[in-house]
C-alpha cells in the first residue's frame, strides 16, 4: 500500500469510529429520556429496562473500578438483584396495582441508585468527553 491508501484507510477508521461513537450516544442519550419519563410514570419495568439498555451501551468502557463512596466494592449486577429483591417484595406496586408510598419510595430508591452508579462509571471512566482524543467536541 502506499501512503496515500494508508492515509485514506486512517481517514476511514476515524469516520467509523467516530459515527460508532455518535450512534451509541444517541442511544444512551434517548434511553436517558425514557429512563426519566419512566420514572416520572412510576413504571418500574419500563425504567429498569431503560437502564439496562444504557448499560449495554455503556459497560463495554468500565475499565476503572470505583474505590470509594457509595459504589465502592458494589458491581451492576448486585445492584441489579437488589432491585429484583425488591420487586418482589412489592409486586403490587411494581405492577402498578397499588400506591403503596413505602414500596414505591424503596423501588424509586433502588433504580435511582442504578442511575447515580452508571453515571458514577461513566465520569470515572471519562465518557462524557474528556478524552483528548474526543473527536466532534467543541
Amino acid at each position: 500500500m502506499d501512503d496515500q491508501t494508508n492515509s485514506d484507510a486512517e481517514l476511514m477508521n476515524h469516520e467509523l469510529q467516530y459515527d460508532f461513537r455518535q450512534r451509541y450516544a444517541k442511544i444512551c442519550g434517548d434511553n436517558l429520556e425514557y429512563a426519566n419519563a419512566s420514572a416520572k410514570n412510576h413504571d418500574y419495568n419500563e425504567w429498569l429496562d431503560d437502564l439496562e439498555r444504557i448499560y449495554t451501551v455503556v459497560a463495554a468502557n468500565f475499565e476503572k473500578k470505583i474505590k470509594e463512596g457509595e459504589f465502592k466494592d458494589i458491581t451492576y449486577q448486585k445492584l441489579i438483584q437488589d432491585v429484583l429483591e425488591i420487586s418482589n417484595k412489592y409486586p403490587q406496586t411494581w405492577n402498578k396495582q397499588n400506591q403503596n408510598r413505602q414500596a414505591t419510595w424503596e423501588i424509586g430508591q433502588s433504580l435511582k441508585k442504578i442511575e447515580r452508579y452508571l453515571y458514577a462509571m461513566m465520569k470515572l471512566n471519562k465518557m462524557f468527553g474528556e478524552k483528548p482524543q474526543s473527536s466532534g467536541l467543541f
